[in-house]
């Protein structure tokens, strides 16, 4: 088509600046439906907890049973963790100590990790909080019984950054795992 490839080129390069287009938008288009991001299950309570980092859903941690009757019906959760107390951001991992009841949560903008009482629910404040892992873009979080540490991965410098379960809010990583070869 003649004039095609010009015109997508002008298109391609074209700007809208915001003083150009002084209104509100008339509408806005969002998906209420979160986005499951991470899980983590409780055998003994019967209990899955599933991230959920979309924030036009309200980024939280979502509770619900492991056992439930087959439906086609959207199953809505027991509870939830969410608000700005919870301090999630846009939590993209999830792990579960049973033993000492907590629950740790993980936010891949900032690193922060949250620690909350294992059956915690609402707009609730986290039991601690360690401020952020450096580098930034946290992508998980994996409990370590055996040795009671937290291993938390972080994207794009592919590194593996180990703390001690009961962390401080300030704590420095106590050793990490990063190279060309990991």
């Amino acid at each position: 088509q003649p004039g095609f490839a010009s015109a997508a080129r002008s298109w391609r390069t074209a700007s809208i600046s915001s003083a150009e287009c002084p209104r509100a938008p008339a509408r806005a288009i969002s998906d209420p439906n979160p986005v499951l991001r991470a899980i983590a299950i409780d055998v003994d309570k019967g209990e899955v907890f599933v991230a959920n980092d979309k924030e036009s859903a309200d980024t939280s941690i979502l509770v619900y049973n492991s056992q439930f009757p087959p439906t086609d019906r959207i199953m809505e959760p027991k509870r939830r963790i969410a608000g700005p107390k919870a301090d999630l951001g846009m939590v993209c991992g999830v792990a579960i100590s049973t033993q000492h009841g907590e629950l740790y949560s993980v936010q891949g903008e900032s690193g922060a990790i949250n620690a909350f009482a294992l059956d915690a629910t609402g707009n609730v404040d986290p039991l601690r909080q360690l401020d952020g892992v450096t580098p930034r873009s946290t992508a998980g979080i994996y409990l370590d019984v055996k040795n009671d540490e937290l291993v938390i991965t972080t994207e794009h410098v592919n590194r593996l950054s180990v703390f001690p379960r009961n962390f401080s809010k300030d704590e420095e990583a106590k050793r990490f795992v990063q190279g060309n070869k990991t």
